[in-house]
């Protein structure tokens, strides 16, 4: 019998959104200029193409190296949690990092490890205004 290598199924269903996204990354994880010594980008906003329990995937300007720890922060929209201005906070790792597209950005994998669910600033302070009047 010959061996065969499979990939395994993907764990959770995968969503086609499209969620505006901030990408911060680890400060010790971030390239250092050789000539300036300083921090060549720490954040940056991109937009999902998929998402999952598990992961999500996203375009970038610059590459990652595998392994980068990241913070995600998604807003989602009101129709889908039920509620306005809700953010979705998650940390997580570069687990897949593919070539440039024609527009030039690099597909990065992120891993979900943890996430919490936050009031949107912005909602925050309309609402306690609207208590007030």
């Amino acid at each position: 019998m010959v061996p065969t290598t499979c990939t395994p199924p993907r764990e959770g269903q995968r969503f086609h959104l499209s969620l505006p996204m901030r990408v911060r990354v680890h400060k010790d994880s971030i390239p250092i200029h050789p000539r300036r010594k300083e921090l060549l980008c720490v954040e940056a906003a991109t937009i999902t193409e998929n998402i999952s329990s598990r992961g999500c995937y996203f375009p970038l300007s610059w590459r990652l190296p595998l392994g980068t720890h990241l913070e995600l922060e998604m807003k989602l929209p009101g129709e889908l949690m039920g509620l306005p201005g809700v953010k979705l906070c998650c940390q997580g790792k570069v687990i897949r990092v593919d070539n440039p597209s024609n527009a030039g950005q690099v597909g990065i994998a992120s891993s979900i490890d943890s996430y919490r669910l936050a009031q949107a600033p912005e909602e925050r302070k309309q609402q306690s205004e609207a208590l007030v009047a």
